[in-house]
């Protein structure tokens, strides 16, 4: 049984070692000026976590599956596209009354024109502040 104990111990002690190198390559991507300016793209709980994490310096166990989210977005990248305002008003029919399905073939057009072929999932949409 002791031998069985100690590979255990070394096992342990492996997947461990495993995690502080993969932490501290995170946290080297992480330093990055790109990754650092997706980081406000996530979702309020992700940014938490992902500040959190670097505020400690090492992840707090277990691992949630939403950080682990995060971290998968921040290192594919993260597209912002912005929208004028102008844009959605012409999308609206610039005040003039438009059926609902005219809104949303407009609407589904912007959409198109603006995001192309992007996956989805990597894409965060904002209203470009007036200037």
């Amino acid at each position: 049984m002791g031998i069985r104990t100690a590979n255990l111990g070394s096992y342990e002690d492996q997947v461990q070692e495993m995690l502080d190198q993969w932490t501290q390559l995170l946290l080297n991507n992480f330093k990055d000026a790109e990754v650092q300016a997706n980081i406000p793209m996530l979702d309020n709980d992700q940014q938490a976590m992902i500040k959190a994490l670097l505020t400690r310096g090492e992840f707090s166990l277990p691992i949630e599956f939403k950080l682990i989210e995060g971290i998968q977005l921040l290192l594919q990248g993260i597209e912002k596209v912005e929208i004028k305002q102008e844009e959605l008003q012409y999308m609206m029919g610039n005040g003039s009354p438009m059926t609902v399905e005219d809104v949303r073939k407009r609407f589904e057009e912007l959409l198109k024109k603006k995001v192309g072929n992007q996956p989805s999932g990597r894409v965060r949409m904002m209203l470009e502040p007036k200037q």
